[in-house]
């Protein structure tokens, strides 16, 4: 089922457009919204988790436009060792503290008993959310931006300073502090199918 969502037709390239597009045309028609805060279209536009209605209270999803590269490529993240999803990998795994890392774009931090098993997946995982940190727009990426530097210190913290890398806060950005590594309805759909994996 996720090589399916990772092979989709139309093409990644061709869902990052449509994307983009949404994010732009909702900037551009409810700019007085997104001015104001309010909750519905920031979400729709940034990302975090909405509950769907009362019936389904146990299943939140997010909904992030800005954030569908990121997210598409982190659902899709391959274990090069295994030939597997390192979704898949960190879903199955007996220790859930890898799978953890995958809700920090959601603006979920690590719970306080996390030990990331500190496989290459992870590593990875981290580099994909400072690499995208550093090349996002300010303030589109905010929920990452709140959660990553306290994941990245649990991660370096268990496996070690070169396991991830760490950005400096500057305002409401953050930015890099010393090195580089070289979601719509597409992206709930992602991120639904990956939490159905789980359960």
């Amino acid at each position: 089922m996720l090589w399916a969502t990772c092979n989709t037709d139309p093409s990644q390239e061709t869902c990052s457009s449509n994307m983009a597009w949404f994010a732009s045309t909702l900037q551009n028609t409810c700019s007085k919204e997104l001015n104001a805060g309010n909750v519905l279209t920031v979400q729709t536009l940034q990302g975090s988790f909405t509950q769907l209605s009362s019936d389904l209270s146990q299943l939140k999803i997010p909904s992030a436009l800005q954030a569908f590269n990121m997210m598409y490529t982190a659902g899709c993240l391959p274990d090069q060792s295994s030939n597997a999803y390192c979704f898949v990998d960190a879903a199955h795994a007996t220790n859930p503290s890898d799978l953890y890392f995958f809700q920090l774009p959601m603006g979920i931090s690590l719970p306080n008993n996390t030990t990331p098993s500190c496989s290459s997946c992870t590593k990875s995982l981290m580099a994909l959310y400072a690499q995208s940190l550093e090349n996002a727009p300010k303030g589109t990426l905010t929920y990452l931006e709140k959660t990553y530097p306290s994941g990245q210190k649990v991660a370096v913290a268990q496996c070690g300073a070169s396991y991830a890398q760490a950005l400096a806060v500057t305002g409401n950005a953050v930015g890099r502090q010393t090195w580089s590594f070289a979601v719509g309805l597409p992206a709930i759909l992602l991120t639904w199918v990956m939490l159905s994996l789980v359960t």
